[in-house]
């Protein structure tokens, strides 16, 4: 079976996903916004803690959210 030469759009997706901030993501996924990143981010850096975990702990993100796009970042 020969190789696919050029990747599906799902391939493309991803693998573009994966060189992303998570933050960046969010934000090209309409799930946050550049203001509410901005605080996040904020919190981050103040209290040392993932960005991820800020997220979910402020109800901007839900835990299976975060899981789908940290696996994404991961598989390639």
């Amino acid at each position: 079976i020969q190789k696919e030469l050029f990747p599906t759009a799902y391939e493309t997706v991803s693998r573009r996903n994966s060189t992303l901030p998570l933050g960046q993501i969010l934000i090209e996924r309409g799930m946050i916004t550049k203001d509410l990143l901005d605080e996040a981010l904020d919190t981050h850096w103040r209290r040392g803690l993932p960005l991820g975990e800020v997220l979910k702990d402020s109800g901007l993100l839900k835990e299976d959210e975060l899981e789908d796009i940290l696996s994404s970042q991961k598989r390639f």
